[in-house]
């Protein structure tokens, strides 16, 4: 029987949350990775991340995955985004824009956003 799998570490704090219309920035730095990671900013009613591929958090969750993949909720809006994909070492920054969200990785902007982003969004990092 196989014994289940051990959390991954996370440190760190998330300070502040930031309404859409304002301009706020986040870096993230990829230390290491056991499992699929998605980056990216949720409204404050998504407690777990087990939410955010789910299609009623649509509109709650604006995220890119490591394959670089953008999401609204459980809906794809970019595939395999050029310079999207990130690991272990790579920065992803998330940035709130106006109405928009954006990523870059390495500090290279990816060629896609999300748009338009609404509420009151945070930081979020799901490690799964």
């Amino acid at each position: 029987e196989d014994a289940p799998k051990e959390p991954t570490p996370m440190t760190g704090k998330i300070f502040n949350s930031y309404s859409t219309g304002a301009v706020a920035s986040w870096d993230v730095k990829i230390n290491e990775r056991k499992g699929p990671l998605f980056v990216g900013l949720t409204s404050l009613s998504i407690e777990t991340s087990s939410r955010w591929r789910a299609d009623q958090a649509q509109n709650e969750a604006y995220f890119l995955t490591e394959q670089g993949n953008l999401f609204n909720g459980g809906q794809i809006v970019a595939e395999g985004v050029r310079g999207g994909s990130f690991g272990a070492g790579d920065t992803v920054t998330v940035r709130l824009d106006g109405d928009g969200v954006y990523f870059a990785v390495n500090g290279k902007e990816i060629e896609a956003c999300i748009k338009p982003v609404v509420g009151t969004l945070r930081l979020s990092v799901c490690l799964t």
